[in-house]
């Protein structure tokens, strides 16, 4: 486990402790989530496991908080594709994780809050790969069931309507057939969905190649041909112009004597995948330049503290007319400037949480012209002027 993810799990049992009282709470929350979405998975959900669903994703985050088993949280993860959970649903789950976080601790404890959107982090994430892993096996494994059906069904059409109308046709990823010589046979209405495409028509008239991601039709067929099947990463754009990433599973469909007769490919939209990936590598490295931040703050204060406290000291025995008494306030002034620039260092290793107050802009212009730097001004253009006409409020 990195060094940056340990501490964070360090404190997870804590931010369980903070939680565990409001599990009814989270449960009701939960539930009312899944009510809103339960036309949006794969099998809709009926609302008699609705109770229970929301009961299984609190006990399975607040297990993973006292206990920190990203392993649990990884096989959870793999039990919501039995039941048919969608990803967007699993999305929503973790935005609510943050948010009934944020309700109960960012006005509490800021390091604990911290510590709380890490652990959700952490958890959505080991909850995604479990999703996936299970996805992508059941994939694989249904697109070897469908090649085998698909072959037998060339010589009969009434089996190949029904596999189609049932299999294809319902299939929550982009399918498409083709020949040898990639001239499309059909395509699934979520493949056109993919791809910005109003109907199969339109799908007829676009270049094929486009979809395969390659303009070089025999050397993706050499390909195919060497191995039982091919994935390829995508970069498609739809027919609006707009880009998404993709994975494609393509393979030969054969015939009885095990001769290729034409290719299907899967086409599963990873987008949302790649894009919290990327989310995560930036929580990451945000991580580490707070860390670096908030070290190089504590020692510039240690040194610091001298250079603010002796001059106070000194000006106590000064006497008001004292040539060393300017000096000297300047050094403290000084000081107190570069401790400010520290605050804002520690703000930043606190991860951007800044205190906000009232200012009078006409303190800190007055003060700005009693200042060194104004000194200095002054003394490289003697023959400016400055004249000051402040509003009282």
């Amino acid at each position: 486990m990195g060094n940056n993810i340990e501490p964070e799990l360090n404190q997870l049992p804590r931010v369980y402790q903070k939680l565990i009282d409001d599990r009814a709470e989270l449960d009701r929350q939960l539930h009312v989530l899944l009510k809103e979405l339960v036309f949006e998975n794969r099998y809709t959900l009926h609302p008699s496991m609705l109770d229970e669903l929301a009961h299984e994703e609190t006990n399975s985050f607040l297990s993973f908080l006292s206990s920190g088993d990203q392993h649990e949280v990884f096989t959870h993860g793999q039990s919501r594709v039995d039941i048919g959970l969608g990803d967007r649903t699993i999305l929503a789950l973790a935005s609510k994780l943050r948010k009934f976080c944020w309700d109960r601790l960012h006005k509490q404890d800021l390091q604990l809050f911290h510590s709380a959107l890490s652990g959700v982090d952490m958890y959505t994430a080991s909850y995604i790969e479990g999703y996936m892993n299970k996805m992508e096996a059941q994939i694989l494994r249904d697109q070897e069931q469908m090649r085998l059906a698909l072959s037998a069904a060339l010589d009969r059409q009434r089996q190949e309507l029904h596999i189609k109308n049932q299999a294809i046709h319902t299939y929550t990823h982009g399918i498409m057939l083709t020949d040898l010589n990639s001239k499309i046979t059909y395509v699934n209405p979520a493949f056109i969905e993919m791809w910005g495409y109003d109907d199969f028509d339109q799908v007829l008239e676009a270049d094929t190649l486009q979809f395969w991601g390659t303009a070089n039709l025999d050397e993706f067929l050499k390909t195919l041909h060497e191995s039982a099947g091919r994935q390829i990463e995508l970069k498609g754009v739809r027919k609006d112009g707009s880009a998404f990433d993709a994975i494609i599973s393509a393979s030969f469909i054969k015939d009885e004597q095990s001769q290729p007769v034409g290719i299907m490919a899967f086409f599963i939209d990873t987008t949302e995948r790649n894009q919290l990936e990327a989310q995560l590598q930036r929580a990451q490295k945000m991580e580490a330049l707070g860390t670096l931040a908030g070290g190089v703050a504590h020692d510039l204060n240690n040194t610091l503290s001298g250079v603010i406290s002796y001059p106070e000291i000194l000006l106590l025995d000064l006497p008001e007319d004292s040539p060393l008494r300017k000096p000297i306030q300047a050094i403290h002034s000084s000081g107190q400037k570069m401790a400010a620039i520290v605050k804002d260092l520690l703000t930043l290793a606190r991860r951007g949480v800044a205190a906000t107050k009232v200012l009078n802009l006409n303190h800190i212009i007055s003060n700005y012209l009693l200042s060194p730097e104004f000194e200095r001004l002054n003394d490289f253009y003697p023959s400016l002027k400055l004249h000051t006409r402040l509003d009282r409020d």
